[in-house]
């Protein structure tokens, strides 16, 4: 397959190296060789005073990650309702208060004696619908809404084009726009079976938030890890390029340029993996855009 090929089936891929080794979930990913079905993108324009340098072909690890935004809820929502009818007699807590389970949140006087309405969980009051001598009725009054944000559910939309790549139980690096120091990991629970309007994958990740330092409505984004390839053969991005139709690399051959045609695979972290095993030790001129068949190559010294 010719890299401009790749490119025409639209498997367009966002990469990203930042989560790589922070958290040791992600760093724990299914270490397996699979078949890479990401494009490799093309060269970028060159300066024609570019410097032209070698670079080994070496074999190493490879990941590859597609990312997309998220929306951050909590993974439980709770009303409390009145257990029966009445009024408010007194409402013991407030909006954004923390509330343990079985705590007495309001009280209702109803026929001469209290009934207590207590919160069935552990969480942090989102809302307060009623107020001080109001009437409520049994199971229709909405009294409270308690979230539990011990875990957040993150909902991140990814490309259409990594649909097929996507499975449940892969890894999640969350990164939050107000914490860019920190990676919360996590595992792919749902992939939706429907894209949205806007041609997304909705992909579903419950995050622990022990320390409530995450909250519902943050901006943030994550990575899914897709693919992971051991002793992957690896050139940097720039060392490829197109000549005559082919995907090709420029390897140093007594100190000249000559073009070989190569076949990449994936791309991650700035390299690109070949499927080309005799290309392993090989010199190749970079930036491959700027040479031309025969151009010496100045050494590394």
């Amino acid at each position: 397959m010719t890299l401009s090929e790749m490119l025409r089936g639209g498997l367009a891929v966002a990469v990203t190296t930042a989560c790589a080794s922070v958290h040791p979930a992600v760093q724990s990913a299914p270490r397996t060789v699979a078949p890479a079905q990401a494009p490799v993108a093309a060269s970028a324009p060159v300066s024609p005073d570019a410097t032209l340098h070698r670079a080994r072909v070496e074999r190493r690890a490879l990941t590859r990650r597609v990312m997309g935004p998220v929306t951050l809820a909590p993974a439980a929502t709770v009303v409390v309702t009145a257990p029966e009818s009445g009024v408010a007699e007194a409402l013991l807590v407030d909006v954004n208060d923390v509330v343990h389970r079985g705590q007495e949140v309001a009280r209702i006087r109803a026929h001469g004696r209290v009934a207590v309405v207590r919160s069935p969980r552990e969480g942090v009051v989102l809302a307060r619908h009623v107020e001080l001598g109001a009437p409520v009725t049994e199971s229709q009054t909405r009294i409270v809404t308690v979230v539990d944000v011990s875990s957040l559910e993150g909902r991140v939309q990814l490309p259409e084009a990594n649909a097929i790549e996507v499975h449940v139980g892969q890894p999640v690096a969350l990164r939050v726009d107000a914490m860019p120091g920190r990676v919360y990991a996590s595992v792919v629970s749902l992939v939706e079976a429907a894209m949205t309007a806007e041609h997304t994958l909705p992909v579903t990740f419950l995050v622990a938030n022990p320390d409530r330092s995450l909250r519902p409505g943050m901006a943030a984004s994550a990575a899914v890890i897709v693919q992971v390839v051991e002793e992957a053969l690896t050139v940097p991005v720039a060392a490829i390029t197109e000549r005559d139709g082919a995907t090709v690399v420029f390897a140093v051959r007594d100190g000249h340029a000559v073009a070989v045609p190569v076949r990449p695979t994936m791309q991650a972290d700035g390299v690109v993996a070949l499927d080309d095993a005799a290309m392993a030790g090989q010199e190749v001129a970079v930036p491959a855009a700027a040479v031309h068949e025969g151009d010496a190559v100045p050494s590394a010294e």
